[in-house]
């Protein structure tokens, strides 16, 4: 899109002002569409030059905000659809034990033992609690060493 506007307004520029090279106006197109340092809408010495360069400085503007309302949209629609809880969620083949306490490693453990006897078969175990992930593996591990 900003090369397509960038040769339009270099074209625009160059038909408006005849002692522009092609290359000063692709030049100009592109410094007004991005608001450049150094580079004034308002010191054309005609007041068609003027408006030309006024009008390719404004759909600068206009497409920055374009492209920037795109993207709010986008995420916009993204967080929306994460608050509705609007995702898969598995509701079977899984054990959730919820919080850490001194019973947690006892079963977790009787629940490893049903899993090797073969009475879980697959079953994954989600421990969700306000704990460090890197303590509670440590914890279990520890246990499950003794």
């Amino acid at each position: 899109v900003s090369a397509l506007l960038v040769i339009l307004g270099g074209v625009i520029l160059r038909s408006g002002d005849g002692e522009l090279t092609w290359g000063s106006a692709f030049f100009r197109a592109y410094a007004l569409l991005n608001n450049a340092p150094g580079i004034s809408a308002v010191d054309e010495p005609t007041v068609s030059g003027m408006l030309l360069t006024n009008a390719l400085f404004i759909l600068g503007i206009l497409s920055f905000a374009g492209i920037v309302g795109i993207v709010t949209s986008s995420f916009q629609f993204s967080i929306a659809k994460v608050l509705q809880a609007d995702h898969k969620v598995v509701e079977t083949g899984h054990v959730v034990l919820v919080n850490w306490n001194a019973l947690t490693v006892p079963i977790l453990k009787q629940l490893l033992a049903a899993q090797s006897g073969g009475l879980m078969r697959g079953s994954t175990v989600v421990v969700l609690a306000g704990r460090d992930l890197k303590w509670m593996r440590h914890a279990l591990l520890d246990e499950l060493a003794e």
